[in-house]
């Protein structure tokens, strides 16, 4: 199996580690990692491809992300990926834990926001405590 089909599902583990920021690895418009527009890309990873979309740079699937970010050829960017994945067969991950209806999602899906406004909107430092703080024990 090939590095690419390996990380398939994986990309928002493997894009951190490999320089791309976790506030942009979101589904809604923001600013590139790449170019570096402000309201130009999204990162949609569409059936775990870590595909982006960029209205400067276009479209692509996640090891392009990485390419491009890093000036990277494909035999780099594998060697990176595997380095964090390793290159042997994907590890079965176990499944979900129930999710409450929803609720769980939604929280999460507004924390995420919140830290993109934070983020965006260069909130004071009080607010960004707040949220940050919220979210820490939120997630334990």
């Amino acid at each position: 199996m090939n590095t690419v089909a390996r990380a398939h599902g994986r990309w928002r583990e493997i894009l951190p580690r490999l320089g791309v920021a976790v506030s942009f690895l979101v589904n809604r418009h923001g600013p590139c990692p790449i170019c570096g527009g402000k309201d130009r890309f999204r990162f949609d990873d569409k059936d775990g491809s870590g595909s982006y979309y960029c209205n400067q740079c276009g479209p692509g699937p996640g090891i392009m992300l990485i390419r491009k970010l890093n000036g990277w050829g494909h035999a780099t960017a594998c060697r990176e990926i595997d380095s964090i994945i390793g290159d042997g067969a994907p590890v079965a991950k176990a499944p979900p834990p129930a999710r409450n209806g929803g609720r769980l999602e939604a929280i999460e899906g507004l924390l995420a926001e919140a830290e993109i406004y934070l983020v965006h909107n260069r909130a004071s430092r009080q607010d960004q405590l707040v949220i940050l703080a919220f979210h820490h024990r939120w997630r334990r």
